[in-house]
């Protein structure tokens, strides 16, 4: 599935950051982790991601705040996984960057199913 991909999961919770992470370097991804949209610039300044698994509910820096900052930089774009609790119609069209919205709380089936139509 991984195909050496890398994935930013930016996410305010630790408990969900920590599950997503184990489970797609389980699967063969490299994963980094960042607790905030601001913590992820960082993160995308100092390396390039094929896909980022990004929460929209965050403090400091929520992730459309992130998106904004994220897709003004050239050159460096992955694909985008929106987590988030909201309703599927609260969400669909309004972010168009989005590769894929995965709606919390999901399973193991689910995040990879997710992951991988963003790969495919």
């Amino acid at each position: 599935m991984s195909n050496g991909r890398r994935i930013l999961v930016v996410d305010d919770d630790s408990e969900v950051r920590v599950f997503m992470s184990e489970a797609l370097t389980a699967a063969g991804f490299t994963v980094e982790q960042a607790e905030d949209g601001h913590a992820a610039l960082q993160r995308t300044v100092a390396s390039t991601f094929d896909i980022i698994v990004l929460d929209l509910r965050m403090p400091r820096m929520d992730g459309r705040a992130f998106l904004d900052q994220y897709l003004r930089v050239d050159g460096k774009r992955a694909q985008i996984l929106l987590c988030s609790a909201q309703e599927a119609d609260d969400l669909a069209g309004k972010e168009p960057c989005a590769s894929r919205i995965l709606l919390k709380p999901f399973g193991l089936a689910q995040l990879y199913a997710a992951i991988e139509q963003c790969t495919g």
